[in-house]
């Protein structure tokens, strides 16, 4: 048995504590432009965002604002033009560049033109991104999921995948045989589900290279540094939320989100608090109950 400073330790204490463990610590990411004034206009006869920027304009860095930026880009989906502005005011430009590298990324078809970027693309994002987290906290608990997020997660890829590795490949694949085979609206749990989640991850970071740098400048050990500006940002904390689990679950009943203390865990139910899902949640405690009482009951030398 390993020892660690003069105690024993069990094989849950040697789970990898590294600094790419979560999105906390000495995790950083690169600074990108801070606009100085985002207004509602048109591109194209669509709504759009006029963004704007000044020589002396600040640059966005490493806060707790920033962290909470993949939270608040999936709660997009299906969001006003007034909620996307503002989310680009508070973050900046999802689809700039953070520099003259960035520009002309195939797999991110979205660019600003004229200073004016479309608002219907941060939606679509929200979206993709709001389908990969509910799928991930039910694949986790090995429960059906829906078809319309694995139609979403395949859509997306289908069209933005090109050029990109086998993972991205094996996800669309993966959605594609799945629901081609499903009847109804859930697709059964199976392990090949597990390459879905992981296919827009690697998209996402593929998709404007974006990648860890160590860096050690004043502190007493080196830092992660994360490329990409806010995509870079997103795709780091979206990876996090894939790889360690939000804990964020899907409501059995209505299926509505549901925020735990702790991660759900394998095949477990999970409940919002509405009283009709409070109902069904006693009706089934109650027939697990009869069911597991009928079970001993049968068993031989049961009093």
């Amino acid at each position: 048995m390993p020892q660690t400073r003069g105690r024993q330790v069990s094989g849950d204490d040697l789970s990898v504590q590294d600094d790419l463990a979560s999105f906390a610590g000495i995790q950083r990411v690169t600074s990108w432009l801070a606009p100085s004034s985002v207004e509602s206009c048109e591109l194209a006869g669509v709504a759009a965002l006029q963004i704007s920027y000044k020589e002396e304009s600040k640059y966005h860095r490493d806060s707790t604002n920033a962290r909470s930026a993949l939270d608040r880009l999936r709660r997009l989906d299906g969001a006003s033009d007034v909620r996307v502005r503002d989310f680009v005011r508070a973050f900046g430009s999802l689809f700039e560049p953070e520099d003259a590298v960035g520009v002309g990324y195939p797999a991110v078809h979205f660019h600003a033109e004229g200073g004016r970027e479309a608002i219907a693309p941060y939606r679509e994002i929200a979206t993709l991104l709001s389908a990969t987290l509910r799928l991930v906290s039910l694949i986790r608990r090995r429960r059906s999921v829906a078809v319309d997020d694995l139609r979403t997660v395949h859509n997306w890829l289908a069209s933005n995948g090109l050029g990109a590795d086998y993972t991205v490949k094996i996800a669309t694949a993966s959605c594609a045989r799945l629901l081609a085979n499903t009847v109804g609206s859930r697709v059964v749990f199976e392990l090949s589900l597990r390459a879905v989640p992981v296919g827009v991850v690697n998209w996402w970071l593929q998709a404007k290279r974006v990648r860890p740098l160590l860096t050690w400048r004043d502190a007493d050990r080196p830092a992660v540094r994360w490329t990409g500006g806010l995509w870079g940002l997103v795709g780091a904390q979206l990876m996090f939320a894939v790889r360690s689990g939000e804990k964020l679950a899907e409501c059995d009943g209505c299926g509505g989100e549901v925020r735990h203390k702790r991660r759900p865990k394998s095949g477990q139910q999970t409940w919002c608090d509405s009283d009709e899902c409070v109902r069904i949640r006693n009706r089934e405690a109650k027939r697990r109950s009869r069911t597991a009482s009928s079970h001993c009951a049968r068993q031989p030398g049961y009093q």
